[in-house]
């Protein structure tokens, strides 16, 4: 109850300030690390939007769409907490997806196990045993 109370005091200023329900948010480069995981990229993709914040169980989600509702029900059904809506421009959002996909891209080729050159690093260190190298002369500094 408390949480709709203040979700309509944000609409409503919202409102009195931009004449729009949706407020804007100008300066969109990252999403917080905690905030990353709770919608799929798939998702954000499709719906081009991003959950970039909380405050009282509620969700601050970018959007590009200011006129689509059923987009907040369908997020708040996904999420299963209430949704604030901010709006952001397209190109910003595109650019942060972009960034996540490139993210993703990168996870994925670092976990993807055994890569060519670890296997040949691995026949080195059991190839060439470590008695074989001889020791350096002189002081090593």
């Amino acid at each position: 109850m408390r949480t709709a109370c203040i979700m309509g005091k944000i609409q409503d200023t919202a409102r009195s300030v931009h004449d729009n329900p949706i407020p804007q948010f100008r300066d969109l480069r990252r999403i917080p690390t905690r905030y990353q995981h709770i919608l799929p990229l798939s998702v954000m993709e499709r719906y081009r939007c991003a959950v970039i914040g909380s405050a009282q169980g509620v969700l601050t989600v970018a959007i590009i769409n200011r006129r689509d509702t059923s987009l907040i029900e369908t997020l708040a059904r996904l999420t299963g907490h209430p949704i604030f809506p901010v709006w952001v421009k397209p190109t910003g959002m595109n650019l942060l997806i972009q960034r996540i996909e490139r993210w993703e891209h990168r996870k994925d080729e670092m976990l993807r196990w055994p890569h060519p050159l670890n296997l040949i690093q691995i026949h080195i260190i059991v190839v060439v045993p470590i008695y074989q190298i001889p020791p350096l002369k002189g002081p090593c500094f």
